[in-house]
């Protein structure tokens, strides 16, 4: 092999490195903004997500509420039947 053919071969290596070197230059900037979308879309997620949230605990709110009211409800109509049945078995 002579001295061109080295020449050669050692610039055919070096073009792809540099072009790697190149990419590499690039890949911070294309991490930052990958990074920025990527916490972008997380936080949108998570937003979403805490405004779910939000709707469910409201619907367990309310459906907690009704529950409550139907007990209530219940108490007084056990409590009625039981003055009901006190007042018969005093008869």
């Amino acid at each position: 092999m002579n001295k061109q053919d080295k020449i050669i071969r050692a610039s055919v290596i070096e073009q792809p490195l540099e072009g790697l070197l190149y990419d590499l230059d690039l890949m911070p900037e294309q991490c930052r903004n990958t990074t920025a979308n990527m916490r972008r879309v997380a936080i949108e997620v998570l937003r979403k997500e805490i405004e779910r949230l939000r709707n469910n605990l409201e619907k367990f709110g309310e459906h907690l509420q009704s529950c409550n009211k139907l007990l209530y409800e219940g108490i007084k109509d056990r409590d009625y039947c039981t003055c009901g049945l006190q007042q018969v078995l005093r008869e």
